[in-house]
């Protein structure tokens, strides 16, 4: 059987049965190549101009398109795939640990060190920080990071021959070996969103349940530390969202259609979005976009009574040093005040007194410790006293 002809072939073929030039066809029909493996469309960051919605500086994104009340994107920044501006996982993980101690969902403790290399990392897109929570959750637990052989060592060391003691420093080494190895470890390394999707899918004892959980707060932290610092997804929030009333405007939709868990599983020009009842997927990142921009937007917006309260302070400041200003005019800068130093002496006397026993004399030397252990530790020097005096007195 023989092979298909090669490009040029058909540019032959095409040109001999009358059809366009060789260089019009390879232009139409060939993608233009950067030296990079050309990326998907919802992991593009795409700029140009359409009449669909609005997008940088106030401009249109051709990846998000109005649906009377949803705003459905398929790409642009709302999307876990987009890379921009990196962002640090410590501007994520006290509202992600907050929330899976409401959820009531295991994880490693706030001061251990897998907490810490989530805090030190700087994520590349929601997607690194999406998979390296799974790792997080789920593999991170097999593994006994290091504090915790320090630990065993500590107790070993207590009532043990340190013959018997095993050296810390393998452990260590093994633990090591096996973080820097692990799925984790490979997912905060990669720089390609794909790939870190299918590290993801490796995830050592990963529980669908749990994930199925806990997911939904791990988009939110993140999609909240990715519009700190990128302005195109700000932007989509600020925009999206009813100032006056507090409220949105819009509601986000995941239009992918083949994805029916994440997105709505319709395309992104489909008039069935406008109609929730003929969604075909659950539309989960949809739903966490929403909620991120409720926290994004309403923790910027002082509420009225805060506001108030601020109005007031400042009234009563402004009262205080007009007081103040009139004291002055009529005193000078030493104004009368309440207390002389005469009385200050005289407290300062009775407290003393009745701390410690009238200046002058021994009486507070003979106050009673209330605390048990100080009343032990003060019979025990008495016996022993007297012991030593018996000892004394019968060596004469």
């Amino acid at each position: 059987m023989s092979s298909p002809p090669s490009l040029q072939g058909w540019h032959r073929l095409s040109k001999g049965a009358g059809g366009k030039a060789g260089k019009d066809f390879k232009r139409a029909t060939s993608p233009q190549r950067t030296g990079s493996r050309r990326s998907p469309a919802h992991s593009r960051n795409t700029s140009t101009s359409s009449k669909s919605s609005f997008g940088k500086q106030g401009g249109r994104s051709p990846d998000l398109t109005y649906h009377g009340q949803y705003l459905a994107f398929y790409g642009s920044p709302l999307s876990n795939f987009h890379v921009a501006k990196s962002f640090r996982g410590s501007s994520a993980m006290p509202y992600l640990l907050n929330e899976l101690e409401r959820l009531e969902i295991m994880h490693p403790a706030r001061d251990s060190i897998a907490v810490q290399k989530m805090e030190e990392h700087h994520f590349i897109c929601g997607e690194q920080f999406m998979m390296a929570c799974k790792g997080f959750l789920f593999e991170l637990t097999t593994i006994p990071l290091f504090s915790d052989s320090i630990d065993i060592f500590a107790q070993n060391l207590r009532g043990a021959a340190s013959s018997q003691i095993p050296n810390p420093f393998d452990d260590l080494n093994q633990q090591h070996e096996q973080f820097t190895n692990s799925v984790f470890w490979q997912i905060l390394e990669s720089t390609s969103p794909q790939h870190i999707k299918s590290l993801g899918r490796r995830t050592p004892n990963f529980n669908e349940e749990v994930w199925t959980k806990a997911s939904k707060a791990v988009v939110i932290a993140a999609s909240l530390a990715r519009a700190e610092v990128n302005p195109q997804l700000s932007d989509i929030y600020k925009s999206a969202w009813n100032t006056t009333d507090n409220m949105p405007k819009h509601y986000f939709v995941e239009a992918s259609p083949v994805d029916k868990v994440w997105g709505v599983g319709l395309g992104r020009e489909d008039r069935k979005i406008r109609d929730r009842k003929l969604w075909k997927g659950e539309n989960r990142l949809g739903h966490c976009h929403d909620e991120a921009m409720r926290l994004y937007m309403t923790k910027r917006q002082p509420k009225a009574d805060f506001v108030q309260e601020i109005k007031e302070l400042k009234e009563k400041t402004s009262e205080a040093d007009q007081e103040k200003k009139v004291e002055i005019e009529k005193y000078g800068e030493a104004a009368p005040a309440d207390v002389t130093t005469n009385d200050i002496a005289k407290d300062d006397e009775e407290t003393s007194a009745e701390d410690q026993g009238t200046p002058g004399d021994k009486n507070h030397l003979n106050r009673q410790p209330t605390h048990p252990a100080w009343k032990e530790f003060i019979d025990n020097e008495d016996r022993g006293k007297k012991e030593t005096t018996r000892e004394s007195s019968s060596g004469h």
